[in-house]
């Protein structure tokens, strides 16, 4: 009786074993793949990271191209120096004249300087630069409109 006993006890450790080694496969194959997916989760970490860094080089370099254009914007109108727009100088370029009668009304001014007599650089570059920009594109840096009353 304690043969059969002995020999049950040694099945079942057997089996015993035989279970503990499969889960300790089964535990070390899911620890592989947790491995490779962390690895490829912290790959795209770095590459999201890259893109994100390149992608804020690249918006810094476009502000500071828009700044730079826009400073030279205003200088080459800014025609008393006094770095300031007002809407004389404004009427001073033909490139303003929207509606192409030759002449740059007050209204038209008026719509390019935010409805303001005059705008300093700031205001220009952060909100006048974008309503201007379009007129400059549109054509190259021209002279002001020469008197040829005079």
């Amino acid at each position: 009786e304690y043969q059969a006993l002995l020999e049950e006890l040694f099945k079942q450790e057997q089996e015993a074993l035989k279970v503990k080694n499969e889960k300790q496969d089964e535990k070390e194959n899911a620890e592989t793949r947790e491995g490779f997916i962390l690895s490829r989760e912290r790959e795209f970490r770095r590459a999201q990271e890259k893109r994100i860094a390149a992608e804020k080089r690249l918006l810094l370099q476009h502000q500071q191209q828009e700044e730079n254009e826009g400073q030279r914007a205003i200088s080459d109108q800014d025609i008393n120096g006094d770095g300031k727009l007002t809407l004389d100088e404004i009427k001073s370029f033909k490139r303003f004249d929207y509606d192409g009668d030759g002449v740059v009304s007050d209204n038209e001014a008026q719509f390019y300087m935010h409805k303001k007599d005059e705008v300093t650089l700031e205001d220009f570059l952060s909100s006048g630069w974008k309503i201007m920009k379009p007129a400059f594109t549109m054509e190259e840096l021209e002279s002001p409109i020469q008197d040829t009353t005079t």
